[in-house]
């Protein structure tokens, strides 16, 4: 369960589409454990709020693939399921490879301004060790190359499919050299755009999502039980 969690409403967005955004923070991070039994009445009552937004929130999470909600009995977090992650991956791939190629045509120096700026909140993330804030800027980074290309459709997808995926990657930048090597990951590709090279962009962009097996069987070696049996 959430310990002392640092979790304040804020207006005009609603009160279960923030929790849902904390819970799901809370699970994608593992704070809360792949196959943890979780309630409502325990939510409701560790953030301060109602049940219902609470019921709300968990009913979205189910949605996305991250909580199972079984009636009379409670919910459980879903283990990751290795199946989902490379669905996930293998889609994501398709659609910001293809987005990326789109930017690398219209790209402008402001753009790239920005994307820079991004990376060095990324910096300043891995200085502070602060996991969930690099986190958060990596989603940025690649969702901002979206909007840049006029595509919200496909970043909304994206974000709509990866929440498997997510709890792979969050495990992966734990380790000792993997958010480094993400941040020049992304200054590569942000140097294939100011040269307008849309098939090398699209190259690192496809790189740069492709180490996800080898994570997952890393991680497999010091937390299988995290993950749903394989057959």
């Amino acid at each position: 369960m959430i310990n002392n969690p640092q979790f304040t409403i804020k207006e005009p967005v609603s009160v279960s589409g923030q929790i849902y955004q904390y819970l799901k923070e809370s699970i994608v991070t593992c704070e809360i454990e792949p196959g943890s039994s979780v309630s409502e009445k325990a939510i409701s009552a560790s953030l301060e709020v109602s049940r219902q937004p609470v019921r709300e929130a968990f009913i979205k999470l189910a949605e996305c693939g991250l909580l199972k909600i079984y009636p009379q009995r409670g919910s459980v977090v879903t283990r990751i399921s290795i199946k989902a992650v490379m669905d996930g991956k293998f889609i994501r791939s398709a659609i910001e490879c293809a987005v990326v190629k789109n930017l690398a045509q219209t790209v402008t120096e402001a753009q790239l301004k920005v994307l820079n700026e991004i990376i060095g909140l990324q910096q300043a993330a891995i200085h502070e060790q602060n996991y969930r804030e690099f986190l958060r800027q990596d989603d940025a980074f690649h969702q901002q190359m979206a909007l840049f290309a006029d595509c919200k459709l496909a970043w909304d997808t994206i974000d709509n499919l990866k929440t498997s995926m997510d709890r792979v990657r969050y495990l992966d930048i734990k380790r000792d050299k993997s958010m480094d090597e993400v941040v020049n990951e992304h200054q590569a590709l942000i140097e294939a755009l100011r040269q307008h090279n849309d098939e090398r962009a699209a190259a690192l962009l496809a790189a740069h999502l492709d180490d996800v097996p080898e994570v997952i069987d890393d991680i497999l070696m010091t937390k299988a039980d995290w993950f749903e049996t394989q057959n």
